[in-house]
């Protein structure tokens, strides 16, 4: 069962990454 552990990590990292992009695209809207 390990890729299946690995695969839920990386799903959790891509979403965590995808999260911090729409932080950034907001945050960037409220400056300009």
């Amino acid at each position: 069962m390990m890729w299946a552990s690995t695969y839920t990590d990386t799903l959790i990292c891509i979403s965590g990454f995808e999260f911090t992009l729409l932080l950034l695209l907001f945050y960037l809207n409220l400056v300009v």
